[in-house]
C-alpha cells in the first residue's frame, strides 16, 4: 500500500502535505473561478446586461430588451411574468404586444393591444398598431424576407464579407402602387464603431456616390442617391455593443 501511494506523487502526496500544497490549492481555486466566469459570460450578458439593474421598473428592462437588443423572446418570456404579477400596467401590455410583433405572433400581439386600450382607450401605439394588424398591412416576417444576395442587387456597391455580418433583410410592398416597396436589411460587426464608418465611407467613395450624413446621440446616417437603380437608401449605423448597421432602400419619387 505504501509502495502504491508513492509511487503516485500527484493525487497523494498533495494532500500529504497540506501546508505546503497551500498555495498550489489556492491557484486551483482561483483557476476554477475564472473558467467558471467565462463559461457563463454569455447567460450573464444575455440576461443580466442588457437589463443593467435587476431593479430597474419592468416596463424599462422590457424596453431594453426590445428596442436595443431586439431580443424579442427574452423580452416576451419576462412579459408574461410581469403581466401575472401586475395585469393593470399597460406599459408592460404594450411592450408583451411589441414583442409579439417582432416574433411574428400577430393573434397574440393584437389581444395585447386591445388590452393596452382597454386600461387606457386614447393609447395612439396602440390604435396605430391595431389598424394595421385589422388590415392585414402589418409586415410579416417569414412572408416578406429576402436573401443576402437579393438585397444587395439594390445596391450599388457589394457589402461583402468580413467587416458586415448580414443578419435579415424583408422586402414589403407599399399599398396597391405598383413598384413601391421599402426593402431593409440589419447586419451586425464585431468591429468598432471608427472601423465600421471608415468601412462605409470607402465603399460610398469607390462607388462615387452622392451622400449626406447625419450624427446625433445615438447613430450616424448616409442617405445616399442611388445610380444604377432610381432608388435611396439610408445606411445607418448604431452606437451600440456590438455595432449595428441597417440599409434601407426605397423608390425614388
Amino acid at each position: 500500500m505504501n509502495d502504491l501511494f508513492s509511487s503516485t506523487p500527484g493525487f497523494f502526496n498533495f494532500f500529504s502535505k497540506p501546508q505546503k500544497n497551500k498555495r498550489q490549492l489556492v491557484l486551483i481555486v482561483a483557476v476554477a473561478i475564472i473558467l467558471v466566469a467565462i463559461i457563463t459570460q454569455g447567460w450573464w450578458i444575455k440576461y443580466i446586461s442588457p437589463q443593467k439593474n435587476l431593479g430597474q421598473p419592468p416596463a424599462d428592462q422590457l424596453q431594453v430588451l426590445t428596442m436595443q437588443y431586439k431580443d424579442y423572446q427574452l423580452c416576451l418570456d419576462k412579459a408574461k411574468l410581469f403581466v401575472e404579477k401586475d395585469p393593470s400596467n399597460k406599459d408592460i401590455w404594450q411592450w408583451k404586444a411589441l414583442c409579439e410583433l417582432g416574433l411574428g405572433k400577430f393573434s397574440d400581439s393584437k389581444i395585447s393591444f386591445e388590452k393596452v386600450l382597454s386600461l387606457d382607450p386614447g393609447n395612439e401605439v396602440a390604435k396605430h398598431y391595431l389598424k394595421d394588424l385589422n388590415s392585414g398591412t402589418i409586415v410579416n416576417v417569414q412572408k416578406d424576407k429576402i436573401s443576402e444576395q437579393d438585397f444587395e442587387l439594390n445596391l450599388d456597391f457589394t457589402i461583402g464579407p468580413g467587416t458586415l455580418r448580414f443578419e435579415q433583410a424583408l422586402d414589403i410592398p407599399l399599398g396597391s402602387t405598383a413598384g413601391a416597396y421599402f426593402i431593409s436589411a440589419q447586419y451586425s460587426t464585431s468591429q468598432t464603431f471608427s472601423k465600421v464608418m471608415a468601412y462605409i465611407d470607402g465603399k460610398l467613395k469607390s462607388a462615387s456616390l452622392k451622400y449626406s450624413q447625419v450624427k446625433d446621440n445615438n447613430r450616424t446616417s448616409y442617405t445616399v442617391t442611388g445610380k444604377k437603380q432610381p432608388v435611396n437608401y439610408v445606411i445607418s449605423v448604431f452606437h451600440l455593443s456590438p455595432v449595428k448597421v441597417t440599409i434601407d432602400v426605397t423608390p425614388r419619387q
